[in-house]
């Protein structure tokens, strides 16, 4: 049985291509660093904490208590940030656009709804490239839609 299933391991990884194994092995790490339900639960506990000691009228302790929840967070941005990269390479991949291809500023500030031909018309397409492949890659990477019902983003 161990070994029927170390054989269908083995299928799927020669299946898979390289970026793929890899994006899932740092997507894996990422999300192990992240740990959102535990840093989460960490974070609202240190919140409340703080709500106590300061109805008690104890400002320093309720001081010290956000700042480690705001160490949390900072951490949670950073991992989050390298997921973002993570996440970009991967469609970028997926989606034939080279390497240094990159969005103006203007459209990653925006929505992904709100982003006009107009804020478009600065990206350099390559070879066949089309607009439309630009929009997937901006629906598929933007924070808006990754970030999405995510309970942090309302505590942080």
């Amino acid at each position: 049985m161990l070994a029927m299933k170390a054989k269908s391991a083995k299928a799927r990884e020669s299946a898979e291509s390289k970026e793929t194994t890899d994006y899932m092995a740092t997507m894996k790490t990422i999300n192990k660093a992240l740990d959102l339900d535990d840093q989460y639960a960490k974070k609202f506990g240190l919140l409340k904490k703080a709500s106590i000691l300061q109805h008690y009228r104890r400002e320093k302790d309720a001081k010290l208590s956000i700042s480690k929840a705001a160490t949390i967070v900072k951490e949670q941005r950073e991992a989050d940030k390298e997921r973002t990269e993570a996440i970009e390479a991967r469609w970028k991949f997926k989606l034939g656009l080279d390497d240094g291809f990159e969005l103006p500023e203007e459209a990653k500030k925006k929505h992904p709804k709100d982003i006009t031909d107009q804020d478009l018309a600065s990206v350099e397409l390559g070879p066949g490239v089309t607009l439309a492949t630009v929009r997937l890659y901006i629906d598929k990477t933007s924070s808006y839609n990754n970030n999405a019902y995510n309970k942090n983003v309302f505590l942080d």
